[in-house]
């Protein structure tokens, strides 16, 4: 007789794992306007703050796709408390590709789960952004 493949803790199984979202302009301009810099500081890093701030026409796509990342990632990792939204963060390589950095909490999550290998993309188009992000694990120690 064989186990069910859920029959063993998460942190002992290596599957890979997906998270998607997607965000309205309108949530982060309306955020925004209600919540200025606290809403900024709380949920972007200084880097992700800056490349946003890089480009007025491009500034609400931006944190859009940013913010809709960091809750694809927290929908990978699977936070049982909350997350600092700080604690995960997104940049562009020189091609312009991006990744994803964890720090913190979100970290320890990842290192939870055995997540090794990162891939992210994001999009932004007609007044909506979204995130797509996928992790690999590594095999468990035996």
């Amino acid at each position: 007789m064989h186990a069910h493949p859920d029959a063993a803790p998460a942190e002992q199984r290596c599957i890979p794992r997906i998270g998607l979202d997607h965000v309205a302009y309108r949530n982060v301009e309306e955020a925004l306007e209600r919540f200025g810099d606290r809403y900024l500081e709380r949920i972007f890093t200084p880097e992700e703050r800056a490349y946003a701030e890089a480009s007025t026409a491009l500034r609400v796509p931006r944190l859009a796709a940013r913010f809709a990342a960091k809750e694809a990632v927290r929908k990978v990792l699977r936070p049982s408390e909350g997350l600092e939204f700080t604690s995960v963060s997104v940049s562009n390589d020189e091609q312009g590709a991006p990744s994803v950095t964890l720090t913190g909490t979100a970290s320890d999550l990842a290192d939870r789960i055995g997540a090794h290998e990162w891939s992210i993309s994001l999009t932004h188009c007609d007044g909506h952004a979204a995130a797509a992000v996928i992790v690999l694990c590594k095999e468990p120690q035996k």
